[in-house]
């Protein structure tokens, strides 16, 4: 990315997401949606953005201990 710079954008699954009142989408749409909507315009201004979403059967914590493996072992073989 621009500076090396690499934009995460981690979002996860909420285990409950019940609609708003009087609302088509629930409050884990709307983030989702702006998540999105942000990494849009990050990448439209040249960025780098790496998107993660976490589905919830997975656990965040156990999604963040991959994620973190993942850059550990980008950042020893040089690719980040």
């Amino acid at each position: 990315g621009q500076g090396g710079r690499v934009h995460i954008v981690l979002t996860r699954e909420p285990a409950q997401d019940p609609p708003l009142p009087g609302r088509a989408a629930t409050p884990g749409q709307v983030q989702r949606a702006q998540a999105r909507a942000d990494a849009a315009v990050l990448r439209e201004r040249g960025r780098a953005v790496l998107e993660i979403h976490v589905q919830e059967e997975a656990g965040l914590g156990q999604a963040l201990a991959r994620i973190d493996a993942a850059f550990e072992a980008a950042l020893r073989g040089g690719r980040i």
